[in-house]
């Protein structure tokens, strides 16, 4: 099978429409990430990685986010990915490199990064690493 009929070229299409369905350039860096991550838990399987991804992010409602969720925070300003940390009455709290606190009236959406998607969609090929 030559590159071509193989399933990676689909799964660099699959990063630019999860990256332009949400519109924001900086989301797709969040995408390029999870699949890097992925590829090297399941290099054979490009077509899985491809499933994963079209689940990988997903709208979200902050008050049924948990502490420690990874969401990405779109403003018009631009967008923040970290680990949600809190919800306030006027802001949410965010960490990742640094904290952050962003003012509810400034937010148009949050997407929930669901980083455990591989063992979500196919437990069976999640292998815990041995010590």
């Amino acid at each position: 099978m030559s590159f071509r009929e193989s399933e990676f070229p689909d799964l660099l299409e699959n990063i630019l429409k999860v990256g332009e369905q949400y519109g924001d350039n900086s989301l797709t860096f969040e995408i390029v990430k999870k699949v890097v991550e992925l590829v090297k838990q399941i290099p054979l399987y490009p077509g899985i990685v491809g499933m994963c991804l079209a689940r990988y992010v997903s709208e979200a409602d902050p008050a049924k986010l948990n502490p420690g969720d990874r969401i990405f925070v779109k403003t018009a300003a631009g967008g923040i990915a970290g680990n949600f940390d809190g919800d306030e009455d006027d802001f949410i709290r965010v960490k990742g490199d640094s904290e952050a606190k962003i003012e509810k009236s400034k937010i148009e959406k949050i997407l929930k990064l669901r980083d455990n998607i591989l063992e979500e969609i196919w437990p069976t090929l999640v292998f815990k690493e041995e010590k």
